[in-house]
């Protein structure tokens, strides 16, 4: 079913609203029935929009919409997302075609080569989670090892 402007408005800012001020990593994945497949055949569209409201209406459902206004508050404040799945791909490419501009802090979790076992839905996003806190962790800290200190 088409959802209005409106109903994607509300989505977006939701999901926006879900980055908090404190928030030092942010991870979205999409767990709903049809979400994937929705996000398959948007990506599958996506290079014939003009007009994003429309092209949203059109293909998004509001779990896209929502991961969307995720990506664009972290965008906005900084902050690194993971995003797992065909929904997560989607997102990225959307949020990069609509604006003209790459975020190397969106993160899909199948731009890693991890050799997960496991299929279920979040496996990905939290061995992401680690290696992103890892490495994030790693920079904090100088050759011999002791803790940068912010001047």
């Amino acid at each position: 079913m088409q959802k209005t402007s409106d109903e994607i408005a509300m989505a977006t800012s939701y999901g926006m609203m879900a980055v908090e001020e404190s928030t030092q990593l942010f991870c979205a994945a999409s767990f709903g029935q049809g979400v994937e497949a929705t996000a398959q055949k948007a990506l599958n569209a996506i290079n014939g929009f003009d007009d994003l409201e429309i092209f949203m209406t059109t293909h998004c459902g509001l779990d896209h919409a929502a991961m969307l206004g995720g990506a664009i508050a972290s965008v906005m404040k900084g902050i690194p997302m993971i995003m797992e799945g065909t929904s997560g791909k989607f997102t990225k490419m959307l949020l990069e075609r609509a604006s003209g501009k790459t975020f190397p802090n969106l993160v899909l979790t199948s731009d890693l080569n991890m050799n997960v076992v496991q299929s279920l839905p979040g496996h990905r996003m939290i061995s992401t989670a680690i290696i992103l806190k890892t490495l994030w962790s790693g920079s904090a800290k100088t050759d011999c090892g002791k803790v940068k200190q912010a001047a």
